[in-house]
């Protein structure tokens, strides 16, 4: 897992694919709900048929990371995280974007 406050998607994936799919977390949905509902997409099945996301992340970090609770505010800046679940890469950025790559 990494985090760098600098960088952007496009700058996390500067060397990789394109992304398989790149979504806009919901108003009301926390970041773990995104990134399963994008990897649900992806993947091409249901929710319910995805591994556990704990697995591959802590869920309650992944949320409070993005939430302001860790930051001060929501809006103090840029910031992703990147890390690997059902065998793809996962790019969650500040402002809600999560992009999923295909393995190469």
């Amino acid at each position: 897992m990494n985090l760098n406050d600098e960088r952007t998607t496009s700058d996390a994936a500067e060397s990789a694919n394109d992304p398989a799919g790149v979504y806009q977390q919901r108003e009301g949905e926390t970041t773990t709900e995104a990134v399963v509902r994008a990897m649900s997409s992806v993947v091409g099945r249901r929710e319910t048929e995805l591994k556990p996301i704990y697995a591959a992340v802590d869920p309650d970090a992944l949320d409070a990371l993005f939430d302001g609770r860790w930051c001060g505010t929501s809006d103090d800046g840029g910031g992703y995280i990147v890390f690997d679940y059902e065998g793809h890469r996962v790019c969650v950025e500040k402002d809600g974007t999560v992009a999923v790559y295909e393995p190469e």
